[in-house]
C-alpha cells in the first residue's frame, strides 16, 4: 500500500469511517487496583463491626442520651421511659375517648403526628422524654445530695410495678427477661428496669418532699402575687347574636338594633343570679321570634326584581282556638332550656380580655351585672363569686353502681324509681354491718354493675381530679371540700345510680396544690440552669431504631 494510501486511511479512521476506532481505558495499574480493593474492603469490614456492636447492644450501654451532672441516662433506659410515655398516653387516650391517635404497635416514626411540620409520633415522645428524663436526673441529684430516702410506700409501689411483670410474664409462659425485651427492646435487664423505676421514684420523692415542706406562709404569699393564676369565678351569662345572615343590608341593620335593643332590656331586667336563668330563656324565645320574622318566606309566584322592603311586616300567628289574640300574648309558650350558669372557672379559661378584666376585678361583688358585645353579638353578664379553688384536689373513693337497666337503654320512670330504692336498701344494709372500707370494697366487687359487672378492685377509683373526665354529679361529690373519709352517699348520673366511698383527700385544696407544683417547678428550673446537661442526637438515634 502506498503513503499516501495508508495516510488516507488513517484519516478516515480517526473520522469515523469504515473501522472506527476503539477509545479504550487506560490500564489501571496493579497499585491503584489493590488500592481501591483494599478501601472496598476496609468500608465492609467497618460495616460488619458496626452491624457486630449494635447487635451486640455495647451503643445502647454505654452512650448517653441525656447527661447530667454525670448521672447519665444511657438508651437501654431512654427506651424504657420512651416506651412508658408511650403506652401511659395510649391507655389515657382509651380511657377518656375510647381510642387512640395512634398505633402503639406499629413503628412510631412510621406514623404522623403533624404533618404541616413533617413530625412523627416518635419526634413527639423524643421530646417528652428527653424533657422527663431531664428534670428527672435533675430531681434525682438533687435527693441525692439532700440524702433523701425512699419511703415503704415507695418502695412497695416499685415492687407493685415490678410484680405486674412478673405476672405478665408467668401469663404468657416466658421468662421475665424475656418478657421485658419483648416489651421494651434489647438489652432491658430486670436490674435495669429496677434501677430506672428507683431513679423516677426518688425523683418523685424528693420533689413531694420540697413541696410539703412549704409553710403555709410560703403558700399563701405566692398566691398573693399570683392570684389570677388560682382563683376561679362563678357567673352568668347568655349571648343574643344581633347577626342576620339574610335579607338586605338595611335588614341586617335593623334586625341588629332591634337585638341590642332586647340585651339592654334583659339587663335592665337582670337583679339577681338566680333569675338569670329565666330571663335568659325568655328573651332566646324573643330573639327567635324576630329572626322568624325577618327569614325569607318561600315563595311559589316567580322571583320579584324588586328589592325586599326595608322592614318586613310582622308575622302573624292564629290564636289557640276557644282564645282570642290578646289572651294568646297573656299565655307565652313554654320558655326554651337555655344554660347559664358558668362554674370553676380560671383565668386561663377566659378568651375575651375584657370579660376577663371585669369577672376578676377585686371590686366585683354578687349580682353585678354588665353586657360586652363582641361582632353584633352581645353577652349579658351577673356576677356570683370569685375566690381561690378550694375543691378536694386528689382524692380515692370508691363506688359501687347499680344501672337503671342492665341493656343501657334509655330508662323508664319506673326502672329509675326501682333503681333508686335498690340504692338505698343496699346502702342501709351496708351500714347495718362491719361498715368499713373493706366491706364497701367487698360489696363492689359482689354486686357493682360497673365494668360491665365486672369490678376486681373493689370499685376504687384512685388519683382522681376535677379534669379526670368523670361525669359531673360524679365530680361534683368527690371535689366536694366538705367530704371526710368514709363519708358515703348516693349519686345520679346517667348510667345509673352510684353508691359513694370517700376514702381521702390526698393532697388538700386545688389551689394549694397547684401553689405548691408552681413553687416546685420553679425549684426545679432553677436547678436545671446551674447543671450541666449534656445531649446526643446519636444516642437517641440508637434509642429509637426499631421504635
Amino acid at each position: 500500500m502506498s503513503a499516501s494510501r495508508e495516510k488516507q486511511k488513517r484519516t478516515e479512521m480517526r473520522q469515523g469511517g469504515v473501522e472506527p476506532i476503539k477509545r479504550m481505558k487506560p490500564p489501571v495499574s496493579n497499585t491503584r487496583r489493590k488500592v481501591i480493593i483494599g478501601v472496598i474492603m476496609c468500608l465492609v469490614g467497618i460495616f460488619i463491626a458496626g452491624v457486630f456492636v449494635y447487635g451486640s447492644g455495647v451503643l445502647h450501654s454505654t452512650l448517653s442520651v441525656v447527661n447530667v451532672d454525670g448521672t447519665r441516662v444511657t438508651p437501654i433506659e431512654y427506651g424504657i421511659y420512651l416506651t412508658n410515655a408511650k403506652w401511659s398516653m395510649f391507655n389515657q387516650y382509651y380511657s377518656q375517648i375510647g381510642m387512640a391517635v395512634f398505633d402503639p404497635n406499629a413503628p412510631l416514626r412510621d406514623q404522623s403526628y403533624d404533618e404541616a411540620s413533617g413530625t412523627t409520633w416518635l419526634d413527639f415522645f423524643n421530646d417528652q422524654t428527653v424533657g422527663m428524663v431531664k428534670t428527672m436526673l435533675v430531681q434525682y441529684n438533687q435527693a441525692m445530695k439532700d440524702g433523701t430516702q425512699l419511703t415503704q410506700e415507695d418502695t412497695e409501689s416499685i415492687d407493685t410495678a415490678f410484680g405486674d411483670f412478673v405476672d405478665a410474664a408467668s401469663e404468657a409462659n416466658v421468662g421475665v427477661g424475656e418478657y421485658l425485651r419483648a416489651y421494651y427492646g434489647p438489652g432491658v435487664t430486670e436490674d435495669l428496669l429496677r434501677k430506672s423505676l428507683e431513679r423516677q421514684v426518688l425523683a418523685s420523692r424528693w420533689a413531694k418532699d420540697t413541696a410539703g415542706a412549704l409553710s403555709n406562709d410560703q403558700l399563701e404569699t405566692y398566691y398573693g402575687e399570683h392570684r389570677n393564676d388560682y382563683d376561679i369565678v362563678g357567673y352568668e351569662s347568655y349571648t343574643l347574636d344581633g347577626v342576620l345572615t339574610q335579607g338586605t343590608d338595611e335588614q341586617k341593620a335593623e334586625f341588629y338594633n332591634k337585638v341590642a335593643e332586647m340585651a339592654d332590656e334583659m339587663l335592665s331586667k337582670v337583679t339577681t343570679a338566680e333569675a338569670f336563668n329565666a330571663l335568659a330563656a325568655e328573651y332566646s324565645a324573643k330573639r327567635a321570634a324576630l329572626a322568624a320574622e325577618y327569614a325569607p318566606e318561600p315563595s311559589e309566584s316567580p322571583a320579584s326584581s324588586e328589592p325586599p322592603a326595608s322592614t318586613p311586616p310582622p308575622s302573624a300567628s292564629p290564636a289557640p282556638d276557644g282564645a282570642d289574640g290578646d289572651d294568646a300574648e297573656d299565655t307565652p309558650a313554654a320558655a326554651p332550656s337555655v344554660t347559664t350558669l358558668h362554674e370553676y372557672v380560671g383565668y386561663s379559661g377566659i378568651s375575651d380580655e375584657n370579660v376577663k378584666s371585669w369577672l376578676f376585678d377585686d371590686a366585683r361583688v354578687l349580682n353585678d351585672k354588665t353586657s360586652f358585645e363582641v361582632s353584633q353579638k352581645i353577652t349579658v353578664y351577673s356576677f356570683i363569686s370569685k375566690g381561690r379553688d378550694e375543691r378536694n384536689y386528689l382524692v380515692d373513693v370508691r363506688h359501687i353502681l347499680g344501672k337503671f337497666n342492665l341493656d343501657d337503654s334509655d330508662p323508664t320512670p319506673e326502672q329509675k324509681e326501682s333503681a333508686r330504692i335498690a340504692a338505698e336498701e343496699t346502702l342501709a344494709q351496708w351500714k347495718a354491718g362491719e361498715a368499713t372500707e373493706d366491706s364497701f370494697a367487698a360489696l363492689a366487687n359482689e354486686i357493682s354493675d360497673d365494668n360491665n359487672g365486672e369490678v376486681t378492685n373493689g370499685g376504687l377509683y384512685a388519683d382522681l381530679t376535677a379534669s379526670s373526665g368523670m361525669v359531673e354529679p360524679f365530680a361534683d361529690w368527690y371535689l366536694d371540700p366538705a367530704r371526710y373519709p368514709g363519708e358515703t352517699g348516693i349519686v345520679e348520673t346517667e348510667f345509673g345510680y352510684h353508691i359513694m366511698y370517700f376514702v381521702a383527700n390526698k393532697e388538700g385544696a386545688a389551689w394549694s396544690m397547684g401553689v405548691k407544683n408552681a413553687m416546685l417547678t420553679d425549684e426545679t428550673n432553677a436547678l436545671t440552669e446551674a447543671a450541666k446537661i449534656r445531649e446526643s442526637g446519636f444516642a437517641r438515634f440508637i434509642a429509637g431504631i426499631g421504635k
